[in-house]
Protein backbone atom coordinates (compact mmCIF):
# COMPACT_ATOMS: atom_id res chain seq x y z
CA UNK A 1 0.00 0.00 0.00
CA UNK A 2 1.66 3.15 -0.97
CA UNK A 3 -0.69 5.85 1.25
CA UNK A 4 -3.92 5.18 3.50
CA UNK A 5 -5.81 8.15 5.77
CA UNK A 6 -8.55 7.41 7.80
CA UNK A 7 -12.23 8.94 6.89
CA UNK A 8 -13.75 8.62 10.48
CA UNK A 9 -17.13 7.99 9.20
CA UNK A 10 -16.69 4.88 7.96
CA UNK A 11 -16.53 2.02 9.93
CA UNK A 12 -16.83 -1.48 8.82
CA UNK A 13 -15.15 -3.53 5.50
CA UNK A 14 -17.90 -4.32 2.92
CA UNK A 15 -17.51 -4.31 -1.28
CA UNK A 16 -16.27 -2.07 -3.82
CA UNK A 17 -17.44 -0.56 -7.09
CA UNK A 18 -15.35 0.14 -9.44
CA UNK A 19 -16.64 3.52 -10.84
CA UNK A 20 -13.60 4.63 -13.47
CA UNK A 21 -10.24 2.80 -15.15
CA UNK A 22 -7.31 5.10 -15.69
CA UNK A 23 -5.17 3.54 -19.03
CA UNK A 24 -2.03 6.04 -18.32
CA UNK A 25 -0.57 5.44 -15.01
CA UNK A 26 0.44 2.24 -13.52
CA UNK A 27 0.69 1.36 -9.57
CA UNK A 28 2.95 -0.84 -7.64
CA UNK A 29 -0.03 -0.60 -5.20
CA UNK A 30 -2.75 1.44 -3.84
CA UNK A 31 -3.85 5.18 -3.15
CA UNK A 32 -6.86 5.14 -0.85
CA UNK A 33 -8.53 6.69 2.43
CA UNK A 34 -11.39 4.31 3.90
CA UNK A 35 -13.47 5.37 1.00
CA UNK A 36 -12.47 5.62 -2.25
CA UNK A 37 -8.76 3.72 -3.84
CA UNK A 38 -7.09 3.85 -6.78
CA UNK A 39 -5.63 0.59 -7.14
CA UNK A 40 -3.60 -1.72 -9.70
CA UNK A 41 -5.51 -4.41 -11.30
CA UNK A 42 -4.66 -7.08 -9.32
CA UNK A 43 -5.42 -5.54 -5.64
CA UNK A 44 -7.79 -8.13 -3.98
CA UNK A 45 -10.89 -5.29 -4.02
CA UNK A 46 -10.63 -5.49 -8.27
CA UNK A 47 -10.09 -8.93 -8.57
CA UNK A 48 -13.29 -8.97 -6.56
CA UNK A 49 -14.66 -6.84 -8.49
CA UNK A 50 -13.80 -9.16 -11.68
CA UNK A 51 -15.14 -12.02 -10.31
CA UNK A 52 -18.53 -10.57 -9.10
CA UNK A 53 -18.99 -8.91 -12.95
CA UNK A 54 -17.52 -10.25 -15.91
CA UNK A 55 -18.53 -7.16 -18.14
CA UNK A 56 -15.94 -4.99 -16.19
CA UNK A 57 -13.64 -8.11 -16.10
CA UNK A 58 -13.94 -8.11 -20.06
CA UNK A 59 -13.64 -4.57 -20.06
CA UNK A 60 -10.52 -4.12 -17.90
CA UNK A 61 -8.51 -6.87 -20.18
CA UNK A 62 -9.39 -4.90 -23.24
CA UNK A 63 -6.93 -1.89 -23.21
CA UNK A 64 -3.48 -1.49 -25.30
CA UNK A 65 -1.62 0.94 -26.81
CA UNK A 66 -1.73 2.34 -30.15
CA UNK A 67 0.43 -0.61 -31.02
CA UNK A 68 -1.34 -3.15 -29.77
CA UNK A 69 0.62 -3.73 -27.04
CA UNK A 70 -1.63 -4.59 -23.56
CA UNK A 71 -2.21 -2.22 -21.00
CA UNK A 72 -3.22 -2.55 -17.71
CA UNK A 73 -5.06 0.02 -16.39
CA UNK A 74 -5.83 1.44 -12.57
CA UNK A 75 -9.01 1.54 -11.29
CA UNK A 76 -11.14 3.62 -9.22
CA UNK A 77 -13.07 1.95 -6.79
CA UNK A 78 -15.59 3.15 -4.11
CA UNK A 79 -16.83 1.66 -0.85
CA UNK A 80 -20.18 -0.11 -1.64
CA UNK A 81 -21.38 1.60 1.99
CA UNK A 82 -20.21 4.72 1.24
CA UNK A 83 -22.26 7.88 1.64
CA UNK A 84 -23.95 8.39 -1.70
CA UNK A 85 -22.46 11.79 -1.48
CA UNK A 86 -19.18 9.89 -2.27
CA UNK A 87 -20.59 8.66 -5.73
CA UNK A 88 -21.32 12.22 -7.24
CA UNK A 89 -18.90 12.54 -10.12
CA UNK A 90 -17.75 15.82 -9.05
CA UNK A 91 -16.50 13.27 -5.52
CA UNK A 92 -14.91 11.03 -7.50
CA UNK A 93 -13.04 14.06 -9.99
CA UNK A 94 -11.96 15.49 -6.55
CA UNK A 95 -10.42 12.48 -4.92
CA UNK A 96 -8.34 11.89 -8.29
CA UNK A 97 -7.15 15.77 -8.40
CA UNK A 98 -6.11 15.28 -4.57
CA UNK A 99 -3.84 12.30 -5.84
CA UNK A 100 -2.92 14.18 -9.20
CA UNK A 101 -1.88 17.67 -7.63
CA UNK A 102 0.09 15.45 -5.05
CA UNK A 103 1.91 13.81 -7.19
CA UNK A 104 2.52 16.26 -9.86
CA UNK A 105 3.44 19.36 -7.67
CA UNK A 106 6.48 16.57 -6.27
CA UNK A 107 7.19 15.16 -9.35
CA UNK A 108 7.64 18.84 -10.59
CA UNK A 109 9.63 19.78 -7.55
CA UNK A 110 11.89 16.65 -8.04
CA UNK A 111 12.48 17.13 -11.97
CA UNK A 112 13.83 20.82 -11.35
CA UNK A 113 16.30 19.49 -8.71
CA UNK A 114 17.08 16.37 -10.46
CA UNK A 115 16.25 16.02 -13.95
CA UNK A 116 15.63 12.90 -15.29
CA UNK A 117 12.04 12.32 -16.82
CA UNK A 118 9.98 9.49 -16.18
CA UNK A 119 7.74 11.44 -13.75
CA UNK A 120 4.23 11.96 -13.27
CA UNK A 121 4.18 15.75 -14.65
CA UNK A 122 0.81 16.31 -16.31
CA UNK A 123 -2.36 15.77 -15.48
CA UNK A 124 -3.39 13.71 -18.00
CA UNK A 125 -1.65 10.32 -16.60
CA UNK A 126 -4.34 10.45 -14.47
CA UNK A 127 -7.73 11.12 -16.73
CA UNK A 128 -10.39 9.14 -16.47
CA UNK A 129 -11.50 6.63 -19.27
CA UNK A 130 -14.18 7.46 -20.44
CA UNK A 131 -16.84 4.42 -21.31
CA UNK A 132 -17.81 2.06 -18.14
CA UNK A 133 -19.92 -1.35 -18.04
CA UNK A 134 -23.22 -0.38 -17.34
CA UNK A 135 -25.05 -1.62 -14.52
CA UNK A 136 -26.83 -4.86 -14.61
CA UNK A 137 -26.52 -5.44 -18.66
CA UNK A 138 -23.39 -6.54 -20.75
CA UNK A 139 -22.47 -3.26 -22.56
CA UNK A 140 -21.00 0.02 -22.32
CA UNK A 141 -22.12 3.22 -21.68
CA UNK A 142 -20.34 6.66 -22.29
CA UNK A 143 -21.59 10.35 -21.14
CA UNK A 144 -19.51 13.25 -21.69
CA UNK A 145 -20.58 16.91 -22.74
CA UNK A 146 -20.23 15.56 -26.40
CA UNK A 147 -22.68 12.83 -26.97
CA UNK A 148 -23.93 9.70 -24.59
CA UNK A 149 -23.58 6.47 -26.54
CA UNK A 150 -23.99 2.91 -25.45
CA UNK A 151 -22.24 -0.38 -26.94
CA UNK A 152 -21.60 -4.33 -26.97
CA UNK A 153 -18.34 -4.59 -24.45
CA UNK A 154 -17.45 -8.20 -26.62
CA UNK A 155 -16.40 -4.92 -29.62
CA UNK A 156 -14.53 -3.00 -26.75
CA UNK A 157 -10.70 -2.39 -27.49
CA UNK A 158 -9.99 0.45 -24.84
CA UNK A 159 -6.43 2.32 -25.64
CA UNK A 160 -4.17 4.49 -23.73
CA UNK A 161 -3.70 7.78 -25.09
CA UNK A 162 -1.62 8.36 -27.61
CA UNK A 163 0.34 11.87 -26.71
CA UNK A 164 1.26 10.58 -23.53
CA UNK A 165 3.62 7.19 -22.73
CA UNK A 166 1.88 5.04 -19.68
CA UNK A 167 3.37 6.39 -16.46
CA UNK A 168 4.47 4.44 -13.30
CA UNK A 169 3.33 6.40 -10.10
CA UNK A 170 5.50 5.48 -7.30
CA UNK A 171 5.25 5.94 -3.70
CA UNK A 172 8.16 8.05 -3.09
CA UNK A 173 6.88 10.71 -5.94
CA UNK A 174 3.90 11.31 -4.24
CA UNK A 175 4.00 14.38 -1.79
CA UNK A 176 1.77 12.18 1.26
CA UNK A 177 2.23 14.95 3.79
CA UNK A 178 -0.38 17.17 1.22
CA UNK A 179 -2.08 14.03 0.28
CA UNK A 180 -3.06 12.82 4.07
CA UNK A 181 -4.38 17.05 4.29
CA UNK A 182 -6.30 16.80 1.17
CA UNK A 183 -8.06 13.51 1.76
CA UNK A 184 -9.02 14.61 5.32
CA UNK A 185 -10.80 17.75 4.08
CA UNK A 186 -12.12 15.39 1.09
CA UNK A 187 -13.88 12.99 3.87
CA UNK A 188 -15.35 16.03 5.72
CA UNK A 189 -16.37 18.03 2.31
CA UNK A 190 -18.11 15.23 0.79
CA UNK A 191 -19.68 13.77 4.18
CA UNK A 192 -21.20 17.08 5.48
CA UNK A 193 -24.57 18.05 4.70
CA UNK A 194 -23.18 21.61 5.34
CA UNK A 195 -20.30 22.13 4.06
CA UNK A 196 -17.27 24.46 5.06
CA UNK A 197 -16.68 27.21 2.26
CA UNK A 198 -12.65 26.46 2.69
CA UNK A 199 -13.39 23.10 1.57
CA UNK A 200 -15.83 24.23 -1.14
CA UNK A 201 -12.79 26.52 -2.43
CA UNK A 202 -9.87 23.81 -1.80
CA UNK A 203 -11.66 21.48 -4.01
CA UNK A 204 -12.58 23.96 -6.66
CA UNK A 205 -9.16 25.54 -6.78
CA UNK A 206 -7.83 21.69 -6.61
CA UNK A 207 -9.80 21.35 -9.99
CA UNK A 208 -8.75 24.59 -11.72
CA UNK A 209 -5.05 23.28 -10.93
CA UNK A 210 -5.56 19.55 -12.10
CA UNK A 211 -6.75 21.31 -15.38
CA UNK A 212 -3.60 23.39 -15.43
CA UNK A 213 -1.73 20.47 -15.13
CA UNK A 214 -2.61 18.86 -18.25
CA UNK A 215 -0.45 19.15 -21.46
CA UNK A 216 -0.80 22.15 -23.28
CA UNK A 217 -1.72 20.30 -26.41
CA UNK A 218 -0.40 17.61 -28.67
CA UNK A 219 1.26 17.51 -31.72
CA UNK A 220 0.02 21.16 -32.32
CA UNK A 221 1.53 22.79 -29.10
CA UNK A 222 2.17 26.62 -29.49
CA UNK A 223 3.05 28.77 -26.91
CA UNK A 224 -0.15 30.36 -26.90
CA UNK A 225 -1.52 27.14 -25.30
CA UNK A 226 1.17 27.20 -22.53
CA UNK A 227 -0.23 30.59 -22.22
CA UNK A 228 -3.70 29.50 -21.72
CA UNK A 229 -2.63 27.00 -19.22
CA UNK A 230 -0.67 29.96 -17.13
CA UNK A 231 -4.20 31.37 -16.47
CA UNK A 232 -5.66 28.72 -15.38
CA UNK A 233 -2.73 28.18 -12.40
CA UNK A 234 -3.41 32.11 -11.58
CA UNK A 235 -6.85 31.67 -10.93
CA UNK A 236 -6.28 28.33 -9.01
CA UNK A 237 -4.00 30.91 -6.38
CA UNK A 238 -6.79 33.26 -6.54
CA UNK A 239 -9.90 30.64 -5.82
CA UNK A 240 -7.67 29.88 -2.60
CA UNK A 241 -7.41 33.00 -1.09
CA UNK A 242 -10.98 34.46 -2.63
CA UNK A 243 -11.84 35.63 1.03
CA UNK A 244 -16.20 34.74 0.04
CA UNK A 245 -18.95 36.65 -0.70
CA UNK A 246 -18.59 40.70 -1.01
CA UNK A 247 -14.69 40.31 -0.77
CA UNK A 248 -12.14 39.33 -3.59
CA UNK A 249 -9.03 38.03 -4.80
CA UNK A 250 -6.00 39.37 -6.74
CA UNK A 251 -2.22 39.62 -6.67
CA UNK A 252 -1.55 41.02 -3.01
CA UNK A 253 -3.90 38.29 -1.44
CA UNK A 254 -1.89 35.42 -2.55
CA UNK A 255 1.61 37.40 -2.10
CA UNK A 256 0.06 37.29 1.86
CA UNK A 257 -0.51 33.81 1.30
CA UNK A 258 2.74 33.16 0.45
CA UNK A 259 4.96 35.83 3.25
CA UNK A 260 2.62 34.92 5.63
CA UNK A 261 4.29 30.76 5.57
CA UNK A 262 7.10 29.54 7.74
CA UNK A 263 9.66 28.84 5.25
CA UNK A 264 12.50 26.82 6.36
CA UNK A 265 15.42 28.20 4.70
CA UNK A 266 16.29 31.55 5.54
CA UNK A 267 16.66 32.64 2.23
CA UNK A 268 13.54 31.92 1.43
CA UNK A 269 11.89 33.62 3.89
CA UNK A 270 14.22 36.87 3.13
CA UNK A 271 12.49 39.72 1.72
CA UNK A 272 14.66 41.05 -1.06
CA UNK A 273 13.26 40.64 -4.24
CA UNK A 274 11.08 43.56 -5.94
CA UNK A 275 7.64 43.26 -6.40
CA UNK A 276 4.65 45.72 -7.61
CA UNK A 277 1.23 46.16 -6.52
CA UNK A 278 -0.47 49.13 -8.02
CA UNK A 279 2.04 50.61 -8.72
CA UNK A 280 3.89 50.36 -5.05
CA UNK A 281 7.62 48.81 -5.04
CA UNK A 282 8.57 45.99 -2.12
CA UNK A 283 10.60 43.99 -1.59
CA UNK A 284 9.29 40.07 -1.20
CA UNK A 285 10.04 36.55 -1.12
CA UNK A 286 11.66 34.42 -3.76
CA UNK A 287 7.78 32.42 -4.08
CA UNK A 288 6.19 36.30 -4.28
CA UNK A 289 8.24 37.20 -7.02
CA UNK A 290 8.43 34.00 -8.64
CA UNK A 291 3.69 34.24 -8.52
CA UNK A 292 4.20 37.86 -9.74
CA UNK A 293 5.72 36.67 -13.15
CA UNK A 294 3.26 34.15 -13.54
CA UNK A 295 0.64 36.87 -12.87
CA UNK A 296 2.12 38.97 -15.49
CA UNK A 297 2.54 36.13 -18.05
CA UNK A 298 -1.13 35.35 -17.48
CA UNK A 299 -2.35 38.79 -17.86
CA UNK A 300 -0.10 39.54 -20.59
CA UNK A 301 -2.34 36.33 -22.75
CA UNK A 302 -5.61 37.27 -21.42
CA UNK A 303 -5.88 40.57 -22.25
CA UNK A 304 -4.31 40.12 -25.95
CA UNK A 305 -1.31 42.08 -25.33
CA UNK A 306 1.62 41.14 -27.71
CA UNK A 307 3.49 37.83 -26.69
CA UNK A 308 6.18 35.60 -27.18
CA UNK A 309 8.43 32.73 -25.86
CA UNK A 310 10.39 34.84 -23.87
CA UNK A 311 7.54 35.98 -21.58
CA UNK A 312 8.34 32.01 -20.29
CA UNK A 313 11.76 32.58 -19.66
CA UNK A 314 13.19 32.65 -15.78
CA UNK A 315 16.94 34.46 -15.23
CA UNK A 316 18.40 30.11 -14.76
CA UNK A 317 19.26 29.61 -18.82
CA UNK A 318 17.00 27.00 -20.66
CA UNK A 319 14.83 27.29 -17.29
CA UNK A 320 11.27 27.91 -18.12
CA UNK A 321 8.36 29.58 -15.94
CA UNK A 322 5.51 26.87 -16.52
CA UNK A 323 7.79 24.57 -14.73
CA UNK A 324 7.24 25.74 -11.70
CA UNK A 325 3.73 26.85 -11.25
CA UNK A 326 2.81 23.50 -9.71
CA UNK A 327 5.78 23.40 -6.79
CA UNK A 328 4.54 27.07 -6.07
CA UNK A 329 1.03 26.04 -6.19
CA UNK A 330 1.45 23.37 -3.38
CA UNK A 331 3.68 25.79 -1.16
CA UNK A 332 0.12 28.05 -1.45
CA UNK A 333 -1.64 25.02 -0.17
CA UNK A 334 1.07 24.27 2.35
CA UNK A 335 0.04 27.91 3.77
CA UNK A 336 -3.86 27.72 2.93
CA UNK A 337 -4.25 23.95 4.93
CA UNK A 338 -1.36 24.40 6.82
CA UNK A 339 1.23 22.07 6.59
CA UNK A 340 4.28 23.03 7.91
CA UNK A 341 7.43 21.73 7.91
CA UNK A 342 9.20 23.03 11.03
CA UNK A 343 9.80 20.05 13.62
CA UNK A 344 11.02 22.56 15.87
CA UNK A 345 7.10 24.09 16.77
CA UNK A 346 5.68 20.51 17.43
CA UNK A 347 5.15 18.90 20.55
CA UNK A 348 6.37 15.15 21.39
CA UNK A 349 4.69 13.77 23.67
CA UNK A 350 3.50 9.63 24.18
CA UNK A 351 4.85 6.53 24.80
CA UNK A 352 8.61 5.95 23.43
CA UNK A 353 7.02 4.13 19.73
CA UNK A 354 4.38 6.84 19.36
CA UNK A 355 7.19 9.46 19.87
CA UNK A 356 9.54 7.51 17.44
CA UNK A 357 6.96 7.35 14.72
CA UNK A 358 6.29 11.49 15.04
CA UNK A 359 9.82 12.38 14.79
CA UNK A 360 9.93 10.33 11.45
CA UNK A 361 7.40 12.35 10.00
CA UNK A 362 8.55 15.71 11.45
CA UNK A 363 11.43 14.86 9.39
CA UNK A 364 9.86 12.91 6.47
CA UNK A 365 7.75 16.48 6.26
CA UNK A 366 11.02 18.41 6.75
CA UNK A 367 12.93 17.29 4.23
CA UNK A 368 9.50 17.49 1.52
CA UNK A 369 9.32 21.00 2.13
CA UNK A 370 13.19 21.56 2.18
CA UNK A 371 12.76 19.91 -1.44
CA UNK A 372 10.45 22.21 -2.77
CA UNK A 373 11.67 25.47 -1.09
CA UNK A 374 15.22 24.24 -2.98
CA UNK A 375 12.95 23.34 -6.62
CA UNK A 376 12.03 27.16 -6.56
CA UNK A 377 15.36 28.44 -6.07
CA UNK A 378 16.37 26.54 -9.06
CA UNK A 379 14.40 29.58 -11.46
CA UNK A 380 17.47 32.00 -10.47
CA UNK A 381 21.42 31.17 -11.82
CA UNK A 382 23.39 29.12 -9.36
CA UNK A 383 25.23 30.95 -6.87
CA UNK A 384 29.16 31.56 -7.58
CA UNK A 385 31.10 29.18 -5.58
Amino acid sequence: MIFKAPCTNIVNMGAWIPIFVLPNVSLDSSIENDVAALAPLDDPRALAASDADSVFKCFSEQFSDAFGRKVEPSVLLLRADANRAFFDVGAVSSFRDAIAISAIGYSRALELIFPRGHRVLYGDALAFYPWTPSAGVASMVIRTPAYAGIDEVKRFHGQSSPVIPTMRLQGDHLDMHLLRELFSRWCRLYGSSSPRRDDVALFRSLNMAFHASLMPAGADETFYDRGRLISLWVSAFEILVHPGPGGSANKLSVFNLLEDFKWLNPKSAARTYETSYRRVIKRRTLASWLYEKIYECRCKFLHGEVVSPSDFNVPRPEGCLDEYAAPLYRMALAAFLPIVGDASVWVVDGDVQSVAALLDERISLERTQNEFEAALWTALPPEPQ
